[in-house]
């Protein structure tokens, strides 16, 4: 069994780096969205669906291997956390765990708090743009076409500027 708690330990130490890489990525992106460098933030995008799946096959390894941990202590798979383990003083490996837990705890709220700023940047960024658009765009207008003798005409007809297509 402590074979499974080390490669456990193991599993989630690289989950570990993985989300540390993450947090590098959102943090990167907040840069690229202050700056508007639109295709550098796209390409963080795909680094972080990357890293993504990398979390997702972490994820079902570690699911895997706490069935086997689960089958070889009696316990039932869903029981199994990391506190649940950590409580069955396997001594240095305990530790090990309480630490890990510790640590990924924080990071996950470290790449939430980032993922708030980021949205709440985009937002803002949305928001400017749409307002720039209004002040171009006079909304009594959004109706009016205008006809053969250049004279403006209301008609319900959506966002269109002239009537015939030239």
């Amino acid at each position: 069994m402590n074979d499974l708690i080390e490669q456990l330990i193991d599993l989630i130490r690289r989950e570990e780096e993985i989300l540390e890489r993450f947090l590098d990525c959102l943090d990167r992106q907040k840069g690229f969205i202050v700056q508007n460098k639109v295709d550098e933030f796209d390409q963080t995008v795909r680094e972080e669906e990357e890293l993504i799946e990398q979390i997702r096959a972490n994820e079902e390894a570690r699911m895997a291997l706490v069935k086997s941990i689960a089958t070889t202590t009696g316990s039932k798979e869903d029981e199994l956390t990391l506190t649940r383990l950590i409580e069955l003083n396997l001594g240095e490996s305990s530790s090990d765990l309480k630490n890990l837990k510790r640590g990924l705890a924080g990071l996950v709220e470290r790449i939430k708090r980032a993922n708030r700023v980021n949205q709440y940047l985009i937002r803002r960024s949305l928001s400017f743009v749409q307002k720039n658009i209004d002040w171009f765009i006079d909304e009594g207008n959004l109706n009016v076409i205008y006809g053969r003798d250049g004279n403006q005409r209301v008609k319900d007809v959506g966002n269109l500027l002239v009537d015939k297509t030239l």
